[in-house]
């Protein structure tokens, strides 16, 4: 992650940890692998995989019962919720697509990158996990094509043509 650790906790927010029911682990569907727990915009969520390339959202905690259906991955309202903790001067989430020079890997292939923009600040948001997984600053953008972009000649007209050779 390229954000700082204040902004990944501005953009889970305060959640109520100490609410989550003692069975929450029982709650998991059956034939889960791998369990883990995130928040994000003051809600806690399970991210349950049962194997690479599959994984299954709930929210967990106190208000499970009125959530959502579990899903695979975060959808934009979720994220445009953490979006309005970083301030006034955010606009709303957009969804970064798959061609964007700047967009950051997800945790799970098919997941979406959400982005948050700040005045001239992008945050970057995992689809896969909530977590903050890039902060681009003019200068991080500059730093993508000066140092990425040289030492792996990831420009879009050579990765165009490469891709139309193959």
């Amino acid at each position: 992650m390229r954000g700082s650790r204040a902004e990944a906790l501005v953009l889970a927010g305060a959640p109520a940890w100490q609410r989550l029911p003692s069975d929450e682990v029982q709650r998991a569907a059956a034939g889960v692998k791998e369990i883990e727990w995130f928040a994000l915009a003051g809600k806690i969520y399970r991210r349950e995989r049962d194997y690479v390339g599959v994984q299954r959202l709930v929210q967990a905690g106190p208000e499970a019962d009125a959530a959502p259906a579990p899903r695979a991955f975060l959808a934009q309202g979720d994220i445009d919720l953490g979006a309005k903790r970083f301030g006034d001067d955010c606009g709303h989430t957009s969804v970064v697509g798959v061609g964007d020079a700047y967009r950051t890997k997800p945790a799970m292939p098919d997941a979406p990158v959400f982005r948050i923009t700040c005045g001239d600040v992008w945050f970057d948001i995992d689809g896969a996990t909530g977590a903050l997984a890039d902060r681009l600053d003019p200068s991080r953008r500059a730093y993508r094509w000066l140092f990425g972009g040289l030492h792996t000649l990831d420009f879009p007209a050579l990765t165009s043509a490469q891709a139309a050779a193959i």
